[in-house]
């Protein structure tokens, strides 16, 4: 991938204008002006996200999927919260601009009611660019719905709401399958590691990733899945962990995760620590075999509220403070070389673009 400067000035510029107006929203004693910074953040991230053009490896697929529906009635994907938002707008000929700007707003309307309860809309919404949800949600639209909804499902888990916590993952299901398996998460918090713990399973995840390991295993088990299992066979991708991520990409994730595990024992509210560092070593077990690592992005993306709780807490800021820096020279790396996978490099918008023919603009450059 070629730099990018303008990618760079876009997500870099608009990270830091929407944290620091939802900072103005989390600081303001005036509840009517608390609120209207706060929605003000929301309309910030909600329009990048939906106004970008071609932002996102699958962005095409999408449109082709849609154009699919739009002439013939159907396509491959039947999913029924994008079968009705298809229905919706199949008859326009932009309409997938709109199925994906509704799929951004009921996204961040999850995400930013997660925050707002937690009180962490100003590092949420930091961490939300930074440790990867957004360009992960522009690329992977359905799931990142469902992905949303786990995060604000996570109340219910806290709280011990089963049954609450089942509709949310129903609802979740109605945009991605794989959201069937966040049934087991609930379970989740009967978790009781401590920070060595923690800190021992990820360095030993990682060094076991470094010489193969899981690589050998995932590919042994893929290939034991009938059917399944001779279809990932065909995609080399599916089987080479270093198609899909760098080592420098796990080692980050490792580094993360470390950092959560050696603060762990020092928060008050473990509960999003423990989801998230489940999700870190499900994914440097998983990297490079798409089926699993999907499932792991539920609960790594509820780092957007573990790592606000180190800078809550007075033992653990300096830590955090250092993970804001690390995070942002990262993001700042991805943003100008694309280094992460989900196709957020170059950023565009759809204006001055030709959008009612966006198949064959895609396929002429």
């Amino acid at each position: 991938m070629e730099a990018s400067l303008s990618s760079l000035i876009w997500y870099v510029s608009v990270m830091l204008l929407a944290t620091s107006v939802a900072y103005l929203g989390e600081h303001k004693r005036v509840v009517f002006k608390s609120r209207f910074y706060i929605g003000i953040a929301f309309l910030i991230v909600f329009l990048f996200c939906s106004c970008r053009y071609y932002v996102g490896n699958d962005y095409g697929n999408y449109v082709y999927a849609f154009t699919k529906y739009r002439d013939w009635g159907n396509y491959s994907v039947f999913e029924p919260g994008f079968d009705f938002l298809y229905f919706l707008f199949g008859s326009n000929p932009v309409g997938y601009l709109w199925v994906f700007a509704i799929a951004a707003f009921i996204t961040y309307f999850f995400v930013f009611k997660a925050l707002i309860r937690e009180h962490s809309v100003t590092w949420g919404v930091y961490f939300l660019f930074t440790l990867g949800f957004l360009t992960c949600a522009n690329d992977q639209i359905r799931q990142g719905i469902a992905i949303a909804i786990f995060i604000y499902a996570t109340r219910f888990i806290q709280s011990g709401e089963f049954k609450k916590y089942l509709c949310c993952i129903a609802g979740a299901f109605l945009f991605h399958y794989s959201a069937l398996v966040l049934i087991f998460a609930y379970f989740i918090r009967n978790v009781k590691f401590s920070g060595w713990i923690w800190a021992i399973l990820i360095i030993g995840a990682y060094a076991l990733h470094l010489i193969g390991f899981w690589q050998d295993y995932m590919a042994r088990l893929i290939m034991k899945i009938p059917y399944y299992g001779e279809i990932y066979a065909q995609s080399v991708r599916f089987l080479i962990a270093e198609e899909t991520s760098s080592g420098v990409g796990v080692l980050f994730i490792a580094c993360l995760g470390l950092s959560m595990a050696l603060v762990y024992n020092k928060l008050q509210r473990p509960l999003f620590a423990t989801i998230y560092l489940c999700g870190t070593l499900l994914q440097i077990v998983s990297i490079g075999f798409m089926a699993i690592e999907r499932v792991s992005y539920y609960m790594v993306f509820t780092n957007i509220l573990a790592f606000p709780l180190l800078l809550k807490c007075r033992r653990t800021k300096y830590i955090g403070i250092g993970v804001v820096v690390a995070t942002f020279l990262y993001y700042s790396l991805q943003s100008y070389y694309g280094l992460e996978k989900h196709g957020a490099v170059p950023y565009r918008t759809f204006f001055y673009e030709n959008i009612e023919e966006p198949i064959s603009t895609y396929y002429e450059e």
